[in-house]
């Protein structure tokens, strides 16, 4: 039976809890548009004032930011490599890059003659970017002295921004309110609905199975779980002002405010256990579920503990083989199942 050991770490971004609060990390940016962390360093994209600033996340709040470069035409999308920030000028039509080891950082042109690029991945040497004038994301190759762009996904709705996991590029499709993704080494230049219903897409980063999604229009970050055939749509953090970019390590999540000029950030809830253990064999179903659950792969009558987003027991009791369990009456959330003999399991309660 196998078995892996998740730290606390990761329990950060299983859990989630709506209307939740946010710092003010810095002001006086203009109009950011999108976010990317190395290490202690974010750095933050100023789509009108043509600026690309950082600061250090660790320094007391509120911190001051510091310009880098400047003279950019609309920078939005931001993505690091080392040493060296990649970023897209939207209505330069084209990519540029700012070398951070040099004594005095400048700007050079990767890629042009692009139409209206908006978000950036990297996978190894291969640059991914969305182009919102020709609803298409293509790739190209950091390492060639002049590169050449290969189309990877055709026929979107205004792609506003793009996230690799693995081999599964996730894009964020404004015009049409949903995330749909491709697989990056099939061949195919369609993408596939991955879940509709949002408001305004307009930035997406994810980390570990969890997809943030920065909702413009609705004023909120929301999250969903792409392990699940079929995810449900979590309001984690809301009432911001028009939120376009975000960015996230273990313990926190960065957003740019557009409308209120200045860079949020929320801490991940977290719940009173130091570890917890997945068992690949055991599973919930149906996942997500209105009605109830289910426990796959047991022979015995087990005890188990349902936990909410904010740590607090709802449930407890014990499950037989192809028991029901009822969650009719829970909150639409996202929980955590814990069983006696240590395995924790998550679904999503409609």
């Amino acid at each position: 039976m196998k078995q892996v050991y998740i730290f606390l770490s990761f329990l950060m971004f299983s859990i989630f809890t709506i209307n939740a609060q946010t710092t003010v990390v810095t002001t006086g940016v203009t109009n950011p548009y999108r976010l990317a962390l190395s290490g202690n360093d974010l750095y933050i994209s100023e789509f009108n004032s043509g600026v690309i600033s950082t600061l250090d996340i660790t320094a007391p709040l509120p911190t001051t930011k510091t310009n880098i470069v400047s003279g950019l035409n609309y920078p939005m999308g931001l993505i690091t490599a080392g040493d060296v920030i990649y970023v897209a000028e939207h209505f330069g039509n084209k990519i540029s890059k700012v070398d951070m080891s040099t004594p005095v950082p400048t700007v050079t042109t990767v890629i042009s003659g692009l139409n209206r690029p908006t978000g950036l991945a990297l996978k190894g040497d291969l640059l991914y970017f969305s182009e919102k004038g020709s609803n298409s994301v293509s790739k190209i190759d950091i390492t060639d002295a002049t590169p050449t762009a290969t189309l990877v996904a055709s026929s979107l709705n205004s792609p506003f921004a793009i996230s690799l996991k693995n081999d599964i590029l996730y894009i964020a499709e404004q015009g049409a309110n949903k995330i749909s993704k491709i697989d990056v080494t099939s061949g195919t230049t369609t993408a596939t609905d991955v879940l509709g219903g949002f408001a305004t897409p307009t930035d997406i980063t994810i980390n570990g199975n969890n997809l943030y999604i920065a909702e413009y229009s609705g004023s909120k970050v929301s999250v969903i779980d792409v392990s699940i055939a079929v995810p449900a749509k979590v309001d984690l953090v809301s009432g911001l002002s028009t939120p376009n970019g975000i960015a996230a390590n273990t313990s926190e999540l960065y957003i740019a405010e557009y409308d209120a000029n200045k860079i949020s950030k929320f801490l991940f809830p977290t719940l009173s256990v130091d570890t917890f253990v997945l068992n690949d064999t055991v599973k919930l179903y149906p996942n997500p579920s209105s009605d109830y659950i289910k426990v796959s792969n047991i022979d015995k009558a087990v005890g188990y503990e349902v936990y909410n987003s904010l740590g607090q027991q709802v449930l407890k009791g014990k499950v037989e083989k192809n028991q029901s369990i009822d969650i009719q009456n829970l909150s639409s959330d996202l929980y955590l199942f814990k069983l006696e003999d240590g395995n924790t399991l998550k679904f999503i309660k409609k």
